[in-house]
């Protein structure tokens, strides 16, 4: 792959499409990533192409959610590991300070 597109270049460089992204927005193919400081997504997996894959495709869900960050304390941050490491698959943010972290099955339990 030779063409000067987000994919080709990510692929040459040895990086995700989104690693080349963030260090070149410029590049052909690559998708707006300032909007991702201002959307909310569930946890992974995200929809194929979705804008929350483009975001945090490559990411843990916690991985939003770092101590020191508004709201965030380390406890919270991890917490919200604890809740991710225990394999669930929905994990609620529940919207305090600090926030909150439980896994939607336990809520509807």
């Amino acid at each position: 792959c030779k063409a000067l597109t987000a994919s080709c270049l990510a692929c040459t460089e040895g990086v995700t499409e989104q690693e080349h992204c963030k260090n070149h927005p410029e590049t052909e193919g690559c998708f707006d990533m300032s909007i991702c400081s201002v959307i909310r997504c569930a946890a992974p997996p995200f929809e194929p192409g979705s804008t929350c894959d483009k975001c945090y495709g490559d990411m843990s869900f916690c991985s939003n959610y770092v101590a020191g960050s508004s709201c965030v304390d380390e406890q919270a941050a991890e917490a919200c590991k604890d809740v991710e490491a225990s394999g669930c698959k929905n994990i609620t943010v529940l919207e305090s300070c600090p926030v909150q972290f439980e896994c939607a099955m336990k809520l509807l339990e």
